[in-house]
This record gives structure tokens, C-alpha cells and sequence, in this order.
């Protein structure tokens, strides 16, 4: 039978009180935990991992999380949010959490007359209301991308975003799959936004593919998001999807460690439908990135975003998570610039590079730009784009030489992983002397020795010579 707890009297009671809500066989069969927003984090935490292992035990069990919201930063918030964009931390299918919304105005006897009279209560502070009765999980104020845009994307998120298709790139390696949601259409605009790491389990490679035929209708159709492979091979999962989706132009930063991703996406795999924005043209190729071109670029993101008359379907709710953590930093002195409040800006990075070509001035060096229109200021913007690539044969014969040179190259790292690993071997010392017609100087060691005295303090210590007798 459900039993419902009250969580503001602290974890502890609850852990000492857990006999109260088992039942014989010692598993939960309904916890229900009411108004959890308003509980401490820390003991937030510290409830859900002492009791989860108990509700895992039976395969009926269920928790129940009902509260009002209480602003962003708490796990009530964080569980809600990751349910909503279908993201879980546990492969777990049992401990998938389901969302349930009621609004004010399907409780019965709740009317718009119902509404003032609440509203009048608060002293007609609306904020409040919305807290209280509307739902509305309160950020900050300093996000690139204004709440009621970020409520709408999730709310098409939820409703019509697709469903991915895991597509390994090189049949021989795992570490290449990507997520396809929508294939690629002969003659559309296609643009790719990376944002590289070290590949060290920290950030994360991370790739978006837009489809920008209509841009005002532009749709995620590929993503990526991974931190554990190494730059080369992010470089070529850059190149192969690039070529699958028209050849797509790539919008990358050559500053940092993307230099070592760039380099090779460059060179070593001879992809070079790359935009270029600043720095030396002749030198290097990618976007120079400063504090200056990336927050014209966070401006240009929330312009599309933002825009009334557009629509951009995202189709991987990690992004939607980055995006509501994606806040202003302001140093003294320094340029104000966007980054993540807490956790990861990398999906959120990499979706920014995506739209920046489209800025008047640079697509149209890069893409096919059919018509334009004038905006309510009286810029030019770019309205239906189709990409110059339609070789199909030619691009087919081109994958199949990038997938042969990386074959080659992940070869290579594997000989000279091999070849290290015999070079460290217990006759590497003696085949390092051989080799460089070196000489060993070997010490007879004494055997002889007689055991040794040492006095200190009027004690005598005997010391023995291993081995002796």
C-alpha cells in the first residue's frame, strides 16, 4: 500500500524510519516523496542513493518525486530535466523516471477569476504565481538564450523530436558511431559544427550537422558527443560525415586543441571544405576564434534562435541541458563572454559554430544561396541555400580513400604501440647494449663480510648481509 513521506525532516529519519515503508520481504513497494525540491541538495542526494538500492530490489517498485518547483538548482530540477530531454545516468530501464505536469488550470474549480484572486495575493507578483502554481522552474537571468525560448525548444523536443539511429561510420571501429536522425537529400545544404577536446575523459568531441536548405526551418540531422577517443579519430568522423552529408563545410576552430583535430582533418585526411574566418588564409585554414568573434558568434546563435519566424528542431536533449547552463561571465577589465554555469559547454559550442556561416558574408562564399530576404532592420539574410556538390560517384570514391587512409593510420599507431611495447621488454636493456656497441661494467659483490656492529645508546644492534649464514 502507498505510503506517503514527508522529506523537510531530513534524510536521517528517514534512513532510521526505512523498516516503516518495506514490506516483509524487505523491498519498497511505492515510495512517495512530496515537495523534494524544497529538501537540502546534499541530503537530496544522500536519500536517493540509500534508498535505491532498496527499491531496486524488487521489480514492482516504484518512487514517486510530487513538488512544486524551487528554481534550478536542486536534483527534483535536474531529475525533471533529464526526463523531459530523455537522457538517463543509468542503463537501467527499471530506473527510468516518467514525467507528469498538471497545470493550475485543470484542477477543478480553478478559473481564470480563481487565477486573480492568487495573483492579487502575491501583491500581483506573476513570478510568484509561476513558481507556485505555473510550473515554472525559475533560471538565470544571464543565459544566452532567454527561458520561455529554452521552454519552447523542449516542448518541440518533447513532441516531435526523432528518434536516433547508432550508425558506426568504420565497420572495424566502434569508437566511430555517430547518431543519424534523418539521412542525407540530394541537393541540400548541409553545414557541420565541431568542437574538439583532448580525448582525456574530460570535455568532449562534440558535432552537430544542420540541414540549412530553409533557414527558417533548420533541422539537427546528425550529433556526436563523446570525451574518450583521440583527436585523429574525431577528425575522421568530421571528414566521413562532412562527405556523406553534399560534402558538407565544416565549421571548426583552429585555436587550442582543435589545432591537432583541424591539422589532421586537413592533412591527413586531404578534407578541405573548411570555413574560414580570420587569421592568415595562406597560413591555416578554420575560424580564428577570439572573445570578440565568439560572442559575435553567441550573438548570431540567438539571433536564429530567438527569431519569432524560424524554427529549429534539435533533436538530442543534452544540447537543451547545455543550453539552459550557457550564462554570461564577466571579468573586470576583460570582454564579457558565454560559457557553462556548471558541467560541460561543448554540444552547446559545437551548435554555435554550426550556425555561424550562415552569417550573410560568409555563406555566400561557401553555399549555393538560391534567394534572400531583407530583416526588419534592413539586413540581407540568406533564405533558401542548396549545396554546389551533386557528384555522388566522385564522393563515393572519395569515402572509400578516407576510409582506406584511416585504416592506415590507425594501423600505424598500432605497430608503433607494438613496437613500444617490445622495446620495454626484459631484453631491452641487453639489445640497447648490443646494438650500440656499448659495454655493461658489472661490481662482484662481497660475501664475505662479517656481520656488522652498531652501537647506540649502549644497545648493540647486529646487522646480518642477506644470505649469510
Amino acid at each position: 500500500m502507498p505510503l506517503q513521506l514527508n522529506l523537510i525532516m531530513g534524510v536521517r529519519f528517514l534512513q532510521k524510519q526505512h523498516q516503516v515503508v518495506q514490506e516483509e520481504d524487505g523491498s519498497v513497494n511505492v515510495l512517495i516523496c512530496d515537495e523534494f525540491a524544497f529538501v537540502k541538495t546534499s541530503l537530496e542526494e544522500e536519500f536517493l542513493q540509500s534508498v535505491f538500492p532498496v527499491v531496486s530490489s524488487s521489480k514492482t517498485s516504484k518512487i514517486i518525486i510530487v513538488s512544486t518547483p524551487n528554481g534550478m538548482g536542486n536534483e527534483f530540477y535536474r531529475i525533471w530535466n533529464k526526463a523531459q530531454l530523455k537522457l538517463s545516468n543509468t542503463t537501467d530501464k527499471r530506473l527510468t523516471w516518467k514525467t507528469l505536469q498538471i497545470d493550475w488550470w485543470e484542477v477543478p474549480g480553478r478559473d481564470e477569476n480563481w487565477r486573480k484572486i492568487q495573483l492579487e495575493s502575491f501583491n500581483n507578483d506573476q513570478t510568484r504565481f509561476d513558481q507556485e502554481y505555473g510550473n515554472s522552474f525559475l533560471g538565470s537571468a544571464e543565459t544566452l538564450i532567454k527561458a520561455n525560448v529554452i521552454k519552447n525548444l523542449k516542448e518541440v523536443f518533447s513532441k516531435n523530436s526523432l528518434e536516433p539511429h547508432e550508425i558506426q561510420l568504420n565497420k572495424d571501429y566502434e569508437s566511430t558511431k555517430v547518431l543519424l536522425y534523418e539521412p542525407p537529400i540530394r541537393g541540400h545544404a548541409y553545414v557541420v559544427g565541431a568542437d574538439p577536446s583532448m580525448g582525456t575523459d574530460a570535455d568532449y568531441h562534440s558535432l552537430i550537422v544542420y540541414d540549412i536548405t530553409n533557414t527558417f526551418k533548420i533541422k539537427q540531422v546528425v550529433g556526436f558527443y563523446k570525451n574518450n577517443i583521440p583527436p585523429k579519430v574525431f577528425s575522421y568522423i568530421i571528414a566521413k560525415i562532412a562527405m556523406l552529408y553534399n560534402n558538407a563545410y565544416v565549421a571548426i576552430e583552429n585555436n587550442g586543441c582543435s589545432q591537432t583535430v583541424l591539422d589532421a582533418l586537413w592533412r591527413d585526411f586531404d578534407y578541405d571544405n573548411i570555413i574560414h574566418v580570420g587569421g592568415n588564409i595562406k597560413t591555416n585554414v578554420g575560424i580564428h576564434s577570439s572573445p570578440e568573434l565568439k560572442m559575435e558568434a553567441c550573438v548570431n546563435f540567438k539571433a536564429y534562435i530567438e527569431d519569432p519566424l524560424r524554427s529549429i528542431q534539435y533533436n538530442d536533449g543534452r544540447l537543451l541541458e547545455e543550453m539552459e547552463k550557457f550564462e554570461k561571465k564577466s571579468k573586470i577589465g576583460k570582454m564579457p563572454t558565454y560559457g557553462a554555469k556548471d558541467g560541460h559547454d561543448d554540444y552547446m559550442m559545437a551548435a554555435i559554430w554550426g550556425l555561424y556561416p550562415l552569417k550573410m558574408d560568409i555563406i555566400d562564399n561557401y553555399y549555393d544561396v538560391k534567394k534572400t530576404i531583407l530583416n526588419k532592420l534592413g539586413i540581407e539574410i540568406p533564405l533558401y541555400v542548396m549545396s554546389y556538390d551533386d557528384e555522388n560517384e566522385v564522393r563515393q570514391s572519395y569515402i572509400n580513400s578516407l576510409d582506406q587512409k584511416f585504416g592506415s593510420l590507425v594501423k600505424n599507431y598500432e605497430d608503433n604501440y607494438n613496437n613500444l611495447i617490445d622495446e620495454t621488454s626484459e631484453n631491452a636493456i641487453e639489445d640497447f647494449i648490443r646494438k650500440n656497441n656499448l659495454n655493461e661494467v658489472h661490481y662482484e659483490k662481497e660475501n664475505d663480510k662479517q656481520q656488522v656492529n652498531h652501537e647506540e645508546d649502549d644497545f648493540a644492534f647486529r646487522l646480518f648481509i642477506p644470505g649469510q649464514q
